[in-house]
């Protein structure tokens, strides 16, 4: 009777061990988080812009994953998309016209969990990220920086040259 107990415990725990490692023969992880400016609306008193959000989830694995929701979340709310990824295969998540009130910088979080909530969030399976959106802010009017002091002093040295210039002359 003994000995059946122990072969027992001890077959369950290696065919516990068998099933565990078994679910980790895939690893899903974010590669790529991308956005580009579709366009701006200012035709509103809020300004909109519209973004094109691309992000990539890689499975480094052997195995295809489990159903994972990829979710980003904003202050308005949370959009998920949902999908397999085949062993060794980056998958493209794209969120198209992507609105948010304002320009300048918004931060989007991102984050993949398994969809069936009865599997448990681990490592292999689930991570976050966030990313910062900007248009139109302080970093997008194309200008050189300290362009304009240059202007200010060289127009200062002309006016002061015709001066003294000027003032010759007089005499």
């Amino acid at each position: 009777m003994l000995i059946s107990i122990l072969f027992f415990g001890v077959f369950s725990g290696v065919l516990t061990e068998i099933c565990n490692a078994e679910d980790r023969d895939y690893n899903i992880s974010i590669g790529d988080a991308t956005y580009e400016v579709i366009k701006i609306d200012d035709s509103k008193a809020t300004v909109v812009v519209y973004y094109k959000i691309s992000i990539v989830l890689h499975n480094s694995g052997n195995k295809i994953s489990d159903d994972i929701t990829l979710e980003m979340k904003d202050a308005l709310g949370v959009y998920p998309r949902n999908g397999t990824i085949l062993p060794g295969e980056s998958r493209e998540f794209v969120f198209d016209d992507w609105p948010l009130m304002g320009l300048g910088e918004h931060l989007i979080d991102i984050g993949f969990y398994p969809t069936d909530l009865n599997i448990p969030m681990e490592e292999y399976n689930s991570g976050s990220t966030s990313l910062v959106l900007s248009a139109g802010g302080k970093g997008d009017d194309k200008s050189t920086p300290g362009f304009e002091i240059i202007l200010v002093v060289t127009a200062i040295i002309v006016i002061k040259f015709l001066g003294r210039k000027s003032s010759y002359n007089n005499v």
